[in-house]
């Protein structure tokens, strides 16, 4: 689904054509991200990771969800050894982005998983700000 074909660019490296439906997904489900949390948040690739999920998560969640920590770990890649040292910064970066989103951020981070709560998402949507323009 992403890519139609691969091609060798040179010695070095290769091309990637993304396919016509994956582009098509792609702009259907695009949500803006806060330029200016991104960068607050930007010493911290896993801060600004959870800070794309989130605002992804917040305009499309529309009752609670919960997501298990080895679920987490799968999705954001770890390479710590323990899973605990993962839920450690998980934990701490997940702080930094609460404090760096506007408004309210339902997000609890318990013991074996992590509980969203449907909330705005950090930056309004395209339509959302040309409808409030207009109206």
């Amino acid at each position: 689904m992403i890519a139609d074909r691969w091609m060798e660019k040179g010695p070095n490296g290769r091309e990637v054509i993304l396919g016509e439906r994956f582009f098509e997904q792609a702009t259907k489900s695009a949500v803006p991200l806060d330029p200016v949390i991104v960068r607050t948040l930007r010493r911290s690739p896993l801060a600004l990771d959870l800070y794309a999920w989130l605002t992804y998560r917040m305009a499309t969640l529309n009752q609670t969800a919960t997501v298990s920590w080895p679920a987490l770990e799968a999705q954001f890649g770890s390479e710590y050894k323990r899973p605990r040292d993962f839920r450690a910064k998980f934990r701490k970066q997940l702080a930094r982005v609460i404090q760096a989103w506007p408004g309210q951020l339902q997000v609890e981070a318990c013991d074996r998983r992590v509980v969203l709560d449907p909330g705005p998402p950090s930056v309004a949507s395209w339509r959302e700000r040309q409808n409030a323009k207009q109206g």
